[in-house]
């Protein structure tokens, strides 16, 4: 948005604004990858770039088929009588964070619902007692492999080399 369009949307107010972008993006003017991150998209404009993707890139933008590929994929192993309950079983699992419990890493950090269920999970776990801030960095990897097998100790070593040092905390255990 320019000075001139600020300044028009500080005496018009925000709808004004809003109303002159959508005009634009409308005309044409603008493609959706630069617009500013101020701008605001309506609901209908963005079901309509939905429907206008192909299937593929419907599904890659919203990390669909690796749900997907991996229900089928425990469909096949379990060959269980009910594969639909099977399914049903399976995405009610990922809405509620728990399908990442002992998965490998490639899984858990393959999309940001993953890695977000991921943290939650382990501290649902591990952060329920009151020793965990009393523990070095290579047991909390441990820890961590309970839930996640292959988690990489690099990551737990890079991360305990941003934190501060315990000695500059009040009060604070030391993470080593």
């Amino acid at each position: 948005m320019t000075d001139t369009e600020k300044e028009g949307a500080t005496a018009s107010g925000p709808s004004a604004a809003n109303a002159r972008e959508e005009s634009k993006l409308a005309a044409g003017g603008q493609q959706a990858a630069t617009r500013s991150i101020f701008s605001i998209k309506s609901k209908h404009q963005s079901a309509k770039d939905r429907f206008n993707q192909r299937a593929q890139e419907y599904l890659e933008s919203y990390k669909m088929s690796i749900y997907l590929q991996d229900a089928i994929k425990i469909i096949l192993e379990r060959r269980d009588e009910r594969p639909l309950d099977l399914l049903n079983e399976y995405f009610n699992t990922t809405l509620r964070g728990e399908h990442i419990l002992l998965r490998e890493y490639a899984f858990v950090s393959a999309t940001q619902l993953n890695r977000k269920s991921f943290l939650q999970q382990v501290k649902k776990v591990f952060h329920s007692t009151p020793h965990y801030k009393i523990i070095t960095a290579l047991d909390y990897h441990q820890m961590i492999c309970l839930v996640c097998s292959d988690f990489p100790r690099n990551l737990i070593i890079e991360t305990v080399k941003t934190l501060p040092i315990a000695s500059s905390l009040a009060g604070e255990p030391e993470i080593s």
